[in-house]
């Protein structure tokens, strides 16, 4: 879908639909950035109050982004030191998971 065809597309559809569409399109992780990339152009095609809810939603799947990287890398820091056999309690501790999440990751990955 080019940017034009997509502003006539959210100027004309549900705002909770383009969301949607946005997320299984693009997947949550790229479609923070891909409206952060675009608003400025598709804004000026659309009504205000939809430019404001586009521009809330872009800054919420950021942070969701955010939330999402700063996990991963919680996983694979307490990935790493299980494999330096480092005690559970101690890479709870220092990758910021609860236990119960390192003991998660020791049962899936052995």
């Amino acid at each position: 879908m080019t940017l034009n065809n997509f502003a006539m597309f959210c100027d004309k559809t549900d705002f909770f639909t383009v969301i949607i569409y946005i997320r299984v399109k693009l997947g949550m992780k790229s479609a923070g950035g891909v409206l952060l990339k675009h608003t400025k152009s598709v804004k000026s095609t659309l009504q205000e109050d939809k430019r404001n809810m586009i521009m809330t939603v872009t800054e919420e799947l950021r942070q969701e982004g955010v939330k999402e990287g700063r996990k991963d890398a919680q996983v694979q820091n307490a990935k790493a030191m299980l494999n330096d056999n480092v005690p559970v309690e101690k890479v709870a501790m220092y990758s910021w998971l609860a236990i119960s999440e390192v003991e998660k990751i020791i049962a899936s990955h052995g």
